[in-house]
């Protein structure tokens, strides 16, 4: 079977849904996760996960996961113990009432409309825009904003083009795990280099929320978590999220647009707070 993989941008699917002005609930907070990296290799994140999703998830009005939830995610027909563990806790939440919004990154992006079918989540395009107590948030996983990378974003283009996706699924599951195993070493070497270069660029991200006009930057991928502003002059603020690496941690965004970065162990809390 020959397969031919275009270099295309990524084009628009009818699952996608617009998000601005979610209505929420008045005193609940929202809340942002991204970055956990599940797999079966990793457990105690796995149980890290189904702990916060039992916890502190369930007192927010709406919670979105800003990609790399997964650490590869082969298509929403390969499907094992682990997998249907996070879907069976995802189903569980959303079945509550609680909507829960999901964005790919660079290492899920074949999680499709039949998970979410599965779950009960809706998926995001990437960049999007919500309106919270009448600030604007403009939300991302944040790689197509490491605009440095050149070599990164080619292959970005290349992965998350829809057709390009429908042709991976067509192959035999080995081989798109082959294939998954070569995403992930790209993505790695994209971590691994200058951190100006996997780093956002600022200048394009102040671009991007003058587009959207939106007040704050919310993304994942660069595991740099940080509250702060994109130039000192600038009245845009950043904040990143949190990766689930030795520990979990989420963003929390209150009725008063106050945020905080918090950690999920007990003991011990992020010290990124603003207002």
């Amino acid at each position: 079977m020959l397969i031919i993989f275009e270099k295309t941008q990524k084009l628009k699917s009818p699952f996608f849904i617009k998000c601005d002005n979610i209505p929420t609930m008045k005193d609940k907070p929202l809340i942002f996760i991204s970055d956990l990296h599940l797999c079966p290799t990793r457990p105690e994140m796995t149980r890290l996960f189904t702990q916060f999703m039992q916890t502190e998830a369930r007192r927010a009005s709406a919670l979105y996961i800003l990609g790399d939830f997964f650490d590869f995610w082969f298509g929403d027909d390969d499907l094992n113990d682990f997998s249907r563990l996070i879907i069976q806790t995802l189903r569980h939440f959303t079945d509550n009432g609680t909507p829960c919004y999901f964005m790919h990154g660079n290492h899920d992006f074949m999680v499709n409309h039949r998970f979410a079918n599965m779950t009960g989540i809706q998926l995001l395009s990437d960049p999007h825009v919500i309106t919270h107590h009448d600030k604007r948030y403009l939300i991302s996983h944040g790689d197509y904003l490491c605009i440095d990378d050149i070599e990164y974003q080619r292959f970005r283009s290349t992965f998350t083009n829809p057709r390009n996706q429908k042709r991976f699924l067509l192959l035999p599951k080995w081989i798109r795990r082959v294939l998954r195993r070569y995403a992930g070493k790209q993505s790695k070497a994209h971590q691994s280099k200058a951190k100006y270069i996997n780093d956002i660029n600022h200048r394009f991200a102040i671009k991007e929320c003058h587009k959207y006009r939106a007040d704050t930057l919310i993304h994942g991928h660069t595991h740099q978590p940080i509250i702060d502003h994109l130039q000192k002059t600038s009245p845009i603020k950043r904040i990143t999220l949190p990766a689930w690496e030795e520990q979990g941690g989420y963003l929390e965004i209150n009725s008063n647009n106050e945020t905080l970065l918090k950690s999920l162990e007990l003991k011990q809390k992020m010290n990124a707070t603003s207002t």
